[in-house]
């Protein structure tokens, strides 16, 4: 039987993935680290939260800075802050901070909470006790194209950090390097600007070296597929994006094919890892404890949002 070539190349690159153990290190600035340490059991997770039906569609987490009790959220219809009880999933309290929108993600810092839109407008929420709070918005060059459905506090830097899902075409990028690459943009708390050149950028590409060069995990198969360098696009979407509070990684997850992404402060891939589905059936929000404990936010599909909670290990 004869096979096409491009079916030969793709077979010989699946057999790379699964049996190579080679740690060459690419030359870019994105290069990987295959002697990355994951510290968690994603497909094991130490704690569920049933979400109310008022969160079945939770879009992001941020933890509370003055309370250990307390998990941030929105959901990604109405402008409603929702205050969690991080032990129980108990709703506490709820704010309503702005009319109807697609929000994708909120930080706390301090007491004042950043919410995003899809839009990439940024929301400066004040003044929480009040009612209704303060609320200034911050709009930039970002649009709905480029689907803005992450933020985070970057504390050593004081800016926040906007994942895109969606275009990162900005003055230098082309259309065909935009399709498959993915962004992120950081917004200065000190003077509340944004420049238009992202602050970290990862590629399908970078993606398929790590794969070709770091020892295989569960359904390393699945993700060589997924990452190949003849596919026709980059299929990792980022859907939320926390900083680790000891490490200082950045940790991404992408809901199309529940992914998450682990990468250094300079944009190095470490880890990789597609989850079980049946665990996290759509994650939308990540958050982390200052002792490393890591909270995933799950859209409900079939029932009702939930939040899983997993120790940082040794």
């Amino acid at each position: 039987m004869k096979f096409p070539l491009a079916s030969l190349a793709f077979l010989f690159f699946l057999c790379l993935c699964m049996v190579s153990t080679a740690q060459q290190v690419p030359s870019d600035s994105t290069a990987s680290d295959c002697s990355f340490f994951f510290h968690y059991r994603l497909n094991e997770p130490d704690l569920r939260l049933p979400l109310p039906e008022s969160l079945k569609e939770i879009s992001g987490l941020s933890p509370a800075v003055d309370s250990s009790e307390v998990l941030f959220a929105i959901q990604d219809e109405e402008g409603i802050l929702f205050q969690i009880d991080k032990k129980t999933g108990t709703l506490l309290d709820t704010t309503l901070f702005y009319k109807k929108g697609d929000y994708e993600g909120l930080e706390l810092v301090g007491d004042t909470l950043y919410v995003v839109k899809s839009t990439g407008t940024i929301y400066q929420v004040s003044n929480l006790k009040q009612m209704p709070p303060t609320v200034q918005k911050h709009k930039f060059f970002l649009s709905k194209s480029n689907d803005v459905e992450g933020l985070c506090y970057d504390k050593k830097q004081n800016r926040l950090l906007l994942a895109c899902k969606g275009e990162s075409i900005t003055e230098e990028d082309g259309a065909e390097r935009a399709k498959f690459e993915k962004v992120i943009y950081a917004f200065r708390l000190d003077d509340k600007q944004m420049d238009l050149t992202p602050v970290l950028r990862f590629s399908l590409e970078d993606l398929y070296r790590y794969l070709e060069n770091c020892k295989p995990t569960e359904q390393h198969d699945k993700l060589c597929e997924y990452f190949h360098p003849d596919a026709e696009r980059f299929i990792f979407s980022p859907s939320a994006i926390a900083i680790h509070p000891i490490t200082q990684n950045i940790y991404l997850t992408s809901a199309h094919k529940k992914l998450l992404l682990v990468l250094s402060s300079e944009g190095k891939v470490l880890h990789l890892q597609k989850m079980n589905k049946a665990v996290h059936p759509q994650p939308e929000g990540l958050a982390f404890d200052p002792d490393g404990t890591l909270y995933i936010a799950n859209e409900g599909k079939k029932g009702a949002g939930t939040i899983l909670v997993f120790r940082h290990s040794e």
